[in-house]
């Protein structure tokens, strides 16, 4: 039967056939159709759906430079996300996003904010003894 769930997920599934299609602007287009089916409520009647449109058109905004789309769909998903885990793509995208246009200042600051949320906290400053004694540890 025809809905918009089942178009919304047609195209979702669209995109985990061909991940390793570098055509990414087809690939939003898929995406952006997928994003426009869904109703008004949908990040609380089709969370899961709503959230595997907009984490794929923001990883496809990524790759193809649409800042633009990218913070877009990154505000959505950061606003309606139930879990730390479900922005964590996002946010990983946020990082390396910022790396590339040379605002690496702004990209370690959300880097670290993340590891710690992780547990993985990293010290402000750190010395040489200090990063000899991790290369041991890990030798």
């Amino acid at each position: 039967t025809f809905s918009v769930v089942n178009v919304g997920k047609f195209k979702s599934d669209g995109w985990k056939e061909g991940n390793g299609n570098v055509r990414f602007s087809i690939c939003v287009f898929f995406f952006d159709n997928g994003i426009n089916f869904l109703r008004k409520n949908h990040w609380k009647e089709h969370y899961d759906l709503s959230l595997q449109l907009f984490d794929g058109a923001a990883k496809c905004s990524f790759f193809i430079g649409d800042n633009e789309s990218l913070n877009l769909l990154t505000e959505q998903i950061l606003t309606y996300a139930r879990t730390f885990q479900d922005k964590l793509n996002v946010m990983y995208i946020t990082v390396s996003a910022l790396s590339y246009a040379s605002r690496l200042p702004e990209s370690i600051e959300k880097g670290m904010i993340i590891l710690s949320k992780l547990g993985q906290p990293l010290p402000e400053s750190t010395s040489d003894a200090d990063i000899d004694s991790c290369i041991e540890q890990t030798l």
